[in-house]
């Protein structure tokens, strides 16, 4: 443990209670001493700025953010890119969180960012109906080994070409 995680919690639980000493006295005074309503306010402010510097880090989730609107993603998803043994298997699992709409697509682009297919994002449970909601999409077995790109877009395959991709995936795709 370090001294800076040994310090501040002590100075929070001294100010806390010298916080609660000069409450004592300004409730005492029957409010009328400034010199112990100022005190107060000093205390007052220097525990609310340790308060917020404590409880805000860069990871943690603040309540004000909202969610974003239909988030996609893959069950599979990984660093390298998703493999896919096409032969065996060429479906993909995902879901979309904060659904809004009822088209979704995806995209399979080659590197030079070319159409290799364009088609729906099919609903696993035959309706998009709910907030959260998982969906599949098939790849092509006709698609020869490579490397591709995945974009998961809010929109049917055709107004792919006026808007942004919801996620992009790197797919790895196999012949074995």
């Amino acid at each position: 443990m370090s001294k800076k995680e040994t310090i501040i919690p002590l100075a929070f639980v001294a100010l806390s209670l010298f916080f609660i000493a000069v409450s004592a006295m300004v409730y005492l005074s029957g409010g009328k001493s400034k010199k112990w309503v100022a005190r107060k306010m000093r205390i007052g402010g220097i525990l609310l700025t340790m308060t917020a510097f404590s409880c805000n880090s860069s990871q943690q989730v603040k309540c004000y953010d909202t969610a974003p609107l239909n988030y996609m993603s893959l069950k599979s998803s990984a660093e390298k890119g998703i493999e896919i043994n096409i032969d065996t298997n060429n479906v993909l699992i995902g879901s979309i969180s904060g659904r809004h709409g009822t088209d979704f697509s995806f995209c399979l682009t080659d590197k030079a960012g070319k159409s290799i297919q364009k088609d729906f994002v099919l609903p696993v449970d035959s309706a998009f109906n709910s907030d959260y909601e998982d969906f599949k999409l098939a790849i092509d077995k006709k698609i020869s080994e490579g490397k591709y790109q995945l974009k998961l877009y809010a929109s049917s395959p055709k107004g792919q070409d006026s808007i942004q991709p919801q996620n992009e995936f790197k797919i790895i795709i196999k012949h074995e």
